[in-house]
C-alpha cells in the first residue's frame, strides 16, 4: 500500500489521491471482515463501497490501457 502511494499517487502522479484513499480504506475494510467476530453494515455503505471499487477498477484498466 505504501508503495503504490509513493509511485503512482506522489513520484509519478498517476493517480490523484482519492485512488489512495479508496485502496486504504478497502484494505482497512477487509481487515476488519477478517479478524472482527461482527461487522455492521448497511446498504448506503455497501453502494458506497461498490462504488469506489468500481471506480479504482476503471482508473487502473483505463491507466494500463
Amino acid at each position: 500500500m505504501g508503495w503504490f502511494n509513493k509511485k503512482f499517487v506522489y513520484d509519478e502522479k498517476i493517480f490523484d489521491k482519492e485512488m489512495f484513499d479508496i485502496y486504504k480504506t478497502a484494505f482497512s475494510k477487509r481487515l476488519e471482515s477478517d479478524y472482527e467476530a461482527v461487522i455492521l453494515t448497511n446498504k448506503s455503505l455497501v453502494e458506497d463501497s461498490l462504488n469506489e471499487a468500481i471506480l479504482f477498477v476503471n482508473k487502473v484498466k483505463a491507466y494500463l490501457s
